[in-house]
């Protein structure tokens, strides 16, 4: 399905339209702080392709408005200054995309493995409680000859 990744892309719009929104204001540059913990809550999905889309988002909003709309992307300075900010950015997603993929497959690792030891736990007691009936079964059938 195709939905989580999508509400990725989405969350990471959010934080795009915020920081357009704040175009030229003193905390223009703050608000970038928000794309970093929308990538960190996106988390909640456990769905690596949603931390690759919203990743990518991030990667390309902040390289393509760079280079053809910076004042969107950054308050001020030059070409090679938010060319140099855009990559340290793109270092930061990168290492918390990482992080967070590697922790969404832990988390995916960790249910399968509960639910097949819930699976084995659950034949275990089906076969005792046949045994059990079985048992049962053939107690009565002994009483029932030894009444006879």
């Amino acid at each position: 399905s195709t939905v989580k990744p999508l509400l990725g892309i989405a969350v990471i719009g959010q934080c795009i339209a915020l920081t357009a929104a704040l175009a030229g204001h003193p905390w223009q540059m703050d608000s970038h702080m928000v794309f970093f913990a929308a990538l960190a809550v996106l988390m909640v999905l456990r769905d690596v392709r949603t931390i690759v889309a919203a990743t990518a988002a991030i990667a390309l909003h902040h390289a393509g408005l760079s280079l053809f709309m910076p004042s969107l992307v950054y308050p001020e300075g030059g070409d090679w200054n938010n060319l140099s900010r855009t990559a340290f950015h793109a270092v930061v997603v990168l290492f918390e995309a990482g992080a967070l993929i590697l922790a969404v497959r832990r988390q995916q690792f960790l249910v399968a493995r509960s639910n097949a030891l819930a699976a084995e736990n659950h034949e275990r007691l089906q076969t005792a409680e046949k045994a059990s009936a079985a048992l049962r079964d053939a107690k009565a059938e002994q009483a029932l000859q030894s009444s006879h």
